[in-house]
């Protein structure tokens, strides 16, 4: 009988590697997530954590002052307008094919309380609704300024400055990926990822093969369940 060595390597030697199992799930390759590219540096976010539906205008939501009311402050003080932005979550870029906001949203940014006053409409609105439940927050930077968002994204909106339009993400944790291109000029919440980049290469990008392989062997994944 003769004994085909060749072949019995080649079994045991595939029989070796899928005794392997990566830190990755994968029958090969290393352990350690890829370095860090500088050159991408500031280029992508999670959106802000605004932490009280107090500072938004929303028909939908009873804890929100109204559309009409927003309007009505803009045409009595149309100083308040600059501190209103549309404001943009997960829900809308996923289900809406025109990725169209339904809220705006009072902002501070990083004012400090006495500059915030210089638009007491609005800072009567945020006393309001949102100051009662943030002083019995447990982070005590939550509480002392009450009048700004929960977490504040002074890189990102420094990022997008110069830009007219930036890509978004839906969620962070999300299925499936669509990148639209969204006016600079909002407030994107933190179920959103956006980023600093406004050409179409980039887009194109995004939306490869290539990437997408890339992206989803190396993210984090929810747990599979059955109905």
């Amino acid at each position: 009988m003769q004994i085909n060595y060749e072949y019995q390597t080649e079994i045991y030697s595939r029989w070796e590697r899928s005794r392997k199992i990566t830190a990755f799930l994968f029958h090969a390759g290393g352990h350690e997530d890829p370095n860090r590219s500088a050159a991408n540096t500031g280029k992508s976010f999670i959106g802000s954590y605004v932490l009280g539906m107090g500072f938004t205008f929303d028909d939908s939501n009873l804890d929100a002052t109204g559309i009409e009311e927003m309007h009505r402050l803009i045409e009595s003080n149309p100083k308040n307008a600059e501190r209103i932005f549309p404001y943009i979550g997960g829900e809308e870029v996923n289900t809406s094919p025109t990725h169209s906001h339904h809220r705006c949203v009072i902002n501070f940014g990083e004012m400090t309380e006495e500059e915030a006053r210089q638009y007491p409409d609005l800072m009567s609105i945020v006393k309001t609704k949102v100051k009662p439940a943030r002083l019995k927050q447990n982070r005590e930077i939550r509480a002392r300024y009450w009048w700004q968002f929960g977490e504040t994204t002074p890189a990102l909106f420094k990022a997008i400055a110069p830009l007219d339009r930036v890509l978004v993400t839906g969620c962070s944790a999300t299925k499936y990926l669509g990148f639209p291109f969204l006016d600079a000029n909002m407030v994107f919440s933190h179920k959103l990822v956006v980023f600093a980049l406004d050409k179409f290469s980039d887009f194109a990008v995004m939306k490869s093969r290539t990437h997408e392989i890339w992206a989803r062997f190396f993210s984090s994944t929810l747990a599979a369940r059955t109905p």
